[in-house]
């Protein structure tokens, strides 16, 4: 039963972080390949697109766990 507790209560957190890195090191793999080796991974901006899409949907989960709200600002009022 503490298993199940715990697993509950971290796996979003865990796998949004684990999402996020893999983006991150995609993306600065990809920038290191391009300009270092002059090649390209055709797999890799699809790739990111991918975790993107799934980060912003376990994100909306957590939120949701959380009983938050998911506020985009596209304007700063001062």
């Amino acid at each position: 039963m503490k298993l199940i507790a715990f697993f509950d209560r971290y796996f979003e957190e865990t796998l949004a972080v684990l999402l996020f890195s893999a983006i991150l090191l995609i993306g600065m793999e990809q920038v290191v390949t391009r300009y270092l080796l002059r090649s390209v991974h055709s797999w890799a901006e699809e790739m990111m697109r991918i975790l993107f899409v799934t980060l912003s949907l376990v994100s909306f989960s957590l939120c949701a766990k959380r009983r938050q709200h998911v506020k985009v600002e596209v304007l700063q009022l001062a």
